[in-house]
C-alpha cells in the first residue's frame, strides 16, 4: 500500500511514542513555507500551494530519518506515495510569476498578459510584456505559466531588452512630470539660458549689433541646451 510521507511521519511518531508531527505554514509573497517538527528535528520547504509545501517538508523529514537510521523497518519498507497529480512540478519550483509581477511594480509597468494553448495534453503559455514575448510549456497551465514567466524575467533582466528604454521614455513623456522633478535650480537655469539666447546682444567695434549664438555660450550652457 502506498503511503504519503505525511502518513509515514505520523506512523513513525506513533511507533516511537512521541508527539505527532507539527506543521507550521506561512505565506511569503505568494509562496507558502511549511516547517515540520517531529521529535528534535525540523525540516522546511517552499511551494506555491500549502499542500505541496506540506508534502515536500514531510518528505525531507522522512529522508533525514532514513539517512540517520532512525526509521523502523516496517515503515521504511512501505512505499511512499508521490504527490497527487494536482501537485505538479510548478508547485515546488520558484514563484517566477510573482517575481515578474514585482519587477513590473518596481518599473511602474502593467502586469504581463498570458495566453494559453493546449495540444495533446501539453499546455503552452505565452507571456507578453510591452514589446517582449516569452513561451513556456508544461503539463498544466500553472506549470506553463511559471516557465513563461521565468523566461520573461531572463529577457527583461538580460540588459538587451527594450523594457528599460521604454520605461525611461514613458517617464520622460509622462504628463504628470513636474518641474520639481528636475535637479534643484535647473528649471531656473533653463529660463535664464533662453533669455540669454533671445535677448542678449553684443556690439562689435564697427557698431554692428548681433544676437548671441551657441558659440557665445559656455560648455555647461551648451550641454544644458542639448538636454532640453
Amino acid at each position: 500500500m502506498q503511503k504519503s510521507p505525511i502518513s509515514v511521519l505520523q506512523e513513525y511518531a506513533m511507533a516511537k511514542g512521541i508527539a505527532l508531527p507539527n506543521y507550521d505554514i506561512v505565506s511569503e509573497d505568494g509562496v507558502f513555507k511549511c516547517i515540520v517538527n517531529i521529535g528534535n528535528i525540523a525540516r522546511n520547504a517552499k511551494a506555491t500551494s500549502k499542500k505541496a509545501a506540506k508534502h515536500t517538508a514531510a518528505e525531507k523529514a522522512v529522508s533525514f530519518l532514513q539517512s540517520e537510521g532512525m526509521m523502523f523497518n516496517s515503515i521504511i519498507n512501505s512505499t511512499i506515495r508521490p504527490p497527487d497529480e494536482s501537485d505538479t512540478r510548478s508547485d515546488i519550483i520558484e514563484n517566477k510569476v510573482g517575481e515578474l509581477n514585482e519587477f513590473c511594480s518596481r518599473k511602474g509597468l502593467s502586469y504581463p498578459i498570458y495566453e494559453f494553448e493546449e495540444h495533446l495534453g501539453l499546455f503552452t503559455a505565452r507571456c507578453k510584456l510591452l514589446t517582449e514575448e516569452a513561451d513556456g510549456k508544461g503539463k498544466t497551465k500553472k506549470e506553463a505559466k511559471q516557465v513563461a514567466a521565468k523566461r520573461m524575467l531572463e529577457i527583461v533582466t538580460s540588459g538587451s531588452s527594450t523594457i528599460e528604454a521604454l520605461t525611461r521614455t514613458a517617464r520622460l513623456s509622462s504628463p504628470t512630470a513636474s518641474v520639481s522633478e528636475e535637479t534643484p535650480g535647473q528649471d531656473q537655469m533653463i529660463i535664464e539660458l533662453f533669455k540669454k539666447l533671445s535677448f542678449k546682444t553684443e556690439t562689435s567695434l564697427n557698431g554692428d549689433t548681433k544676437f548671441a549664438t551657441p558659440k557665445n555660450l559656455t560648455a555647461d550652457e551648451i550641454d544644458l541646451l542639448i538636454e532640453v
